[in-house]
């Protein structure tokens, strides 16, 4: 008797720690994640305060922003090799000099086509940007750029100094 009470009870607290872990994935899950065009207006935002532009100029960036929000961002997550034959279908095997796989240089071909793609994109986005702003912001900007890699001015929380 004693021990099936104590299974009874143990039986009673799994079921219990399940429930709150399921509970708490989908707190997790219904957190807000801001929609595209809530992205857009972030980032265009974050660009009028940090180069001060004026209303006609954070007018002309959103829409900039918006035709350009999937052209120059790009897919994340494959660019990381995850293994030295990755890519390779069962059975394949990659070539004995080069190492290469046929679904390897597929891969490559096709990241290149995209890299080359929004790099066009950059310049294409620079050039209409460089209409909006003004000289010194668009220095300002471009030394940005330089100094964060190309990925664009950095966002850093008011409290951090």
């Amino acid at each position: 008797m004693k021990k099936m009470v104590i299974a009874m009870i143990a039986a009673v607290m799994m079921s219990s720690a399940a429930f709150a872990q399921d509970n708490q994935e989908k707190k997790c899950c219904e957190c807000k994640r801001p929609d595209k065009t809530e992205m857009i207006k972030h980032r265009t935002d974050r660009v009028v305060e940090k180069y001060k532009l004026d209303d006609k100029q954070a007018a002309q960036l959103l829409e900039l922003n918006t035709k350009y929000a999937d052209k120059i961002g790009g897919p994340r997550g494959r660019h990381g090799h995850h293994g030295r034959h990755h890519g390779m279908k069962p059975g394949e095997k990659p070539d004995a000099n080069t190492g290469a796989t046929p679904q390897r240089e597929k891969n490559r071909e096709e990241f290149e086509k995209m890299r080359k793609e929004r790099e066009a994109n950059r310049k294409a986005y620079d050039a209409e940007l460089q209409k909006i702003m003004n000289a010194d912001q668009y220095k300002a900007y471009q030394d940005d750029m330089k100094k964060h890699g190309g990925r664009g001015p950095r966002h850093h929380h008011k409290d951090k100094k």
